[in-house]
């Protein structure tokens, strides 16, 4: 994963290659009025699970065309910083449950811990949460639609185009 400041200030492009990142900008920043210059890269075993999380955090800091990033050093070292980590945690869980998937499971119920209860008790409720946001997003969504109408869009905020399917 690669983070490129673009000019002296605070816009940065955040991006992954299998390739040197100073081979992958050459291929965005070509004709570019800007020389990009690497500020940071991260060697990782998922990368596009580190640069969902990156992008994610700092969603709101995004240049009008979604490209970039304009956000402080401190915000960018931060962010990435937090999803390394998360990384770091979710990679090796993930490679656990594939291989328990795998295989049979006994016929045993274990005895609950007082920190699974914990767990679960966050997992509800974070599914309770994510439920409601969701809900939010739809009628959000559903507005802005709404607010485009038979348009094709409202500039800087939304496009849509029209596809014709036949079933």
């Amino acid at each position: 994963v690669y983070v490129y400041r673009i000019g002296a200030g605070n816009r940065y492009k955040i991006g992954r290659t299998k390739h040197p990142p100073e081979k992958r900008m050459h291929g965005w920043a070509t004709g570019s009025p800007v020389k990009p210059k690497l500020y940071r890269d991260v060697l990782t075993e998922n990368p596009s699970v580190l640069e969902t999380h990156i992008h994610h955090i700092l969603d709101l800091k995004r240049t009008e065309n979604g490209e970039f990033f304009d956000v402080t050093q401190d915000e960018l070292d931060e962010a990435v910083n937090r999803a390394e980590a998360f990384a770091k945690e979710f990679q090796p869980l993930v490679l656990e449950t594939k291989r328990l998937s795998r295989k049979k499971p006994t016929d045993r119920i274990v005895d609950a811990a007082d920190d699974i209860r914990d767990l679960y008790q966050r997992l509800r409720e974070a599914s309770r949460e994510k439920y409601l946001l969701d809900r939010q997003i739809a009628l959000l969504v559903s507005r802005v639609k709404v607010a485009i109408g038979e348009n094709r869009g409202i500039k800087g905020v939304a496009l849509w185009d029209w596809q014709e399917r036949s079933t």
